[in-house]
């Protein structure tokens, strides 16, 4: 479930990086075509506007995503059916820890711009508490490889981390809101 729930938060964030990107691709645009009469304006070369109806569509993409979310977990639960518990933890380990550097090489490459919601914040907090959710079921895990798989040490395995995605979506929801009053009052506050 960790690994499902992360790949719809990169799906969440490569939205985002998209339309932005898309954004400033066709300012660019907008701008060139009256300067240089002959650009062509119907062919474009940035993958960003060619792309805009695929790759930054959600209702394109997220086939896609829950496919691939489907199979990446499976892989780690076949594997601790058929190899055994460790080598089931450690794919489990490594399929988030991918994850973890897709998200933070999104968060990581989306372009400054005026964010009144503090989006890209946002995306920090949620690679920390992933991280936190990361580590607390690897250590977890640890100590269930280490004790035998006492039932204190699985629930943990499975509640920690599941409580602290929780709070991921928790932040996700209450932190638009949250900005958003926040503008609200910063704007009532100026017009006074």
């Amino acid at each position: 479930t960790m690994q499902f729930f992360l790949g719809f938060v990169i799906l969440r964030f490569w939205l985002l990086l998209f339309d932005i990107k898309w954004s400033k691709s066709m300012t660019n645009k907008q701008w060139k075509k009256h300067i240089d009469t002959t650009l062509d304006t119907k062919t474009d070369s940035s993958f960003w506007i060619r792309s805009h109806k695929t790759w930054g569509n959600y209702k394109f993409i997220w086939k896609y995503v829950v496919t691939f979310n489907i199979l990446l977990s499976a892989i780690p639960g076949f594997l601790t059916f058929t190899k055994g518990y460790f080598i089931g933890s450690m794919s489990h380990g490594i399929i988030l820890g991918i994850g973890v550097l897709l998200l933070y090489i999104l968060w990581k490459t989306t372009p400054v711009y005026h964010d009144e919601f503090k989006i890209m914040e946002e995306c920090g907090f949620v690679l920390t508490w992933i991280g936190v959710a990361i580590l607390c079921d690897l250590l977890f895990t640890s100590l269930k490889i280490i004790f035998d798989e006492k039932f204190w040490l699985w629930f943990l395995s499975y509640s920690v981390p599941f409580l602290l995605l929780m709070g991921v979506i928790f932040i996700q929801s209450y932190w638009v809101l949250l900005q958003m009053r926040k503008s609200m009052e910063l704007n009532r506050s100026e017009s006074i």
